[in-house]
């Protein structure tokens, strides 16, 4: 959140005491360093999708790179959006099928 709001001091602090904390060498502040330790330190917690979806990365998974992409996404790609849930179509009459996310139709 610092280094976002570009508190770029006070962001590589809060970096370089974490990095101590897990036995890791303190290293620059960059965001790409910050982005990564947070995938490394909320690993398996659910937090990655919404952060790809926040940055706008694209989302990449390769099973066998040299032969084919399993998942290839966009940034800007619409499969990244939920549906609307269909008890919110059936029953908010300010609702019509054009609402629902594109992707979902």
């Amino acid at each position: 959140a610092e280094a976002n709001l570009g508190n770029a001091a006070t962001a590589k602090n809060v970096l370089n005491a974490l990095q101590l904390k897990r036995g890791a060498t303190p290293t620059e502040g960059t965001l790409d360093k910050i982005y990564l330790e947070r995938r490394k330190e909320l690993y398996g917690e659910g937090h990655r999708l919404f952060d790809i979806k926040r940055l706008r990365q694209p989302l990449i998974r390769s099973v066998y790179p040299e032969q084919w992409v399993a998942i290839d996404l966009p940034a800007d790609s619409p499969r990244f959006m939920l549906p609307l849930p269909n008890n919110e179509m059936l029953y908010n009459t300010a609702l019509t099928e054009n609402d629902q996310n594109d992707y979902w139709k």
